[in-house]
């Protein structure tokens, strides 16, 4: 009845250099209106390179992150739609963080 959709994921990552990772994260959709959709977003992430050359560029032996987003798109018309976006990202042990912003316009040709 809240017209919500409630999505948990997992993310595993391993390669040929030897990084390990991983990344459990969940979504939200709210649905305002039929024109109007509202997602929240978050993931926390914890990488475990082997790599000397990953490990020279990182402080100690892992890293994590965590990032967090929001995103509010309205359908101006059935083909064209605004989005307004806003991204938190940080990594404490890595003394790393930022923040985005995005105004779009989308049309689908």
């Amino acid at each position: 009845p809240t017209q919500t959709a409630i999505h948990l994921e997992w993310r595993e990552h391993w390669d040929s250099t030897g990084l390990n990772s991983h990344a459990p994260g969940f979504e939200i959709d709210q649905f305002i209106s039929w024109r109007t959709t509202l997602k929240l977003r978050g993931r926390y992430y914890l990488g475990r390179p082997e790599d000397p050359t990953a490990l020279d560029a990182i402080n100690g032996d892992e890293f994590t992150n965590w990032a967090f987003s929001g995103m509010l798109s309205h359908y101006l018309f059935s083909e064209t739609k605004i989005l307004l976006k806003y991204r938190r990202y940080w990594s404490d042990d890595q003394d790393i963080s930022m923040n985005t912003y995005l105004i779009a316009i989308e049309h689908i040709l």
